[in-house]
């Protein structure tokens, strides 16, 4: 899609080579390698387990800023990642012993 991009060839000569890595990184690291991750999980377990996956994401970036980068983490976002994690925690402990009605509702999304 790139390639349809007006003046693409013209802008990537004129810039530096450290910001065109930069644009590759980001293109690369955090997006490609983890979608790919993402289709090799959900072909192995199935989608809704590899998905379940995904709530990780936040926490590890909470660890990752925290011990990475020296971000000192605020209360509303401690108590914020607790209730999230009491969450997926209780559906997935829980969950089948939940009513039927209570399931639909909460499968639905309402």
């Amino acid at each position: 899609m790139l390639f349809f991009l007006p003046g693409l060839t013209s802008e990537i000569t004129k810039s530096s080579i450290e910001s065109t890595l930069s644009i590759v990184y980001l293109g690369l690291i955090p997006t490609v390698i983890p979608y790919l991750a993402l289709a090799y999980v959900t072909s192995r377990v199935g989608a809704s387990e590899a998905t379940s996956s995904l709530y990780l994401t936040p926490a590890l970036a909470f660890v990752i800023a925290w011990m990475w980068l020296g971000e000192v983490p605020t209360i509303l976002s401690v108590v914020g990642g607790a209730i999230t994690l009491f969450g997926v925690l209780f559906i997935h402990i829980w969950g089948d012993k939940l009513p039927g009605r209570v399931k639909r509702n909460i499968q639905i999304g309402g």
